[in-house]
Parts: structure tokens; C-alpha cells; sequence
């Protein structure tokens, strides 16, 4: 099976070797505003920019199944309030991830998928156990 290629200069074409390959251009994953008493789900891929209002409310991440799944979750501005997004897995250090709790400007967590369950890499946001 021949290999594919994407490049700027040349499009789409094939080319000896096998797999898909896309070069010197950029890949922008998919993202999604999301607001805490509004939405109760994020998606389980791209970057989430998460509104929170003045109230507590929770969500829930659902475990990406494909093994290097990224996702990228940011609040850049806080109404007085919090949301606690539930994302089981387990932190950079090994241990129990339950839920990541944003509460003020400026906070954010990424999470890399391992297949089974969603492993924060970086958090600058509060991480229940």
C-alpha cells in the first residue's frame, strides 16, 4: 500500500512506503466553548475553553479510547464561581486522578489518553484524588 502525503506545496499524492504523513503545515485539533451551568459534557478531544459563571457546577470527561489522545482544557476568565470536571485516570506521578476543579482566571490542565484512561501531564488548576 503506497504511503500518502500532505504537503503545502504539492497537496495531497503518494508516494513509495506506507502510512499517511502531513508536513509543513499546521494541525489544529477541534475545540469548543463549553460554560459551567450550561453544558454538562466536554469533549473527549481538542481544546475546551471553559466559561465559568458565578455559580458551582460540575462536568464530566469521558475517556478518549484512542492510545495519545490530546485534550487541552482553559478557563481564561472567572464569574466568581467554580466547575469541577470529573476525568478519571491518574496524575504525572502515578497517583489517582478523579477530577480537576477550576476556580479562577487563567487555569488549565492537559491531559494525555493512554487508551484506558486520561493521564494529566500539566495542571495549573486544583486536582481532587
Amino acid at each position: 500500500m503506497p504511503k500518502v502525503v500532505y504537503s503545502a506545496s504539492k497537496g495531497l499524492y503518494q508516494e513509495s512506503g506506507s502510512g499517511f504523513e502531513i508536513g509543513d503545515v499546521s494541525v489544529v485539533e477541534a475545540s469548543e466553548a463549553i460554560e459551567n451551568g450550561t453544558d454538562t459534557v466536554v469533549a473527549t478531544h481538542g481544546t475546551s475553553v471553559l466559561t465559568v459563571g458565578a455559580g458551582s457546577d460540575g462536568m464530566s470527561l469521558a475517556v478518549n479510547t484512542n492510545v495519545g489522545a490530546t485534550k487541552f482544557i482553559v478557563s481564561p476568565t472567572n464569574g466568581g464561581g467554580s466547575c469541577t470536571v470529573t476525568a478519571s485516570g491518574k496524575k504525572q506521578d502515578g497517583t489517582t486522578l478523579a477530577s480537576l476543579i477550576f476556580n479562577a482566571a487563567g487555569e488549565h490542565a492537559q491531559l494525555i489518553s493512554d487508551g484506558t484512561q486520561w493521564i494529566c501531564v500539566s495542571a495549573v488548576t486544583g486536582v481532587e484524588a
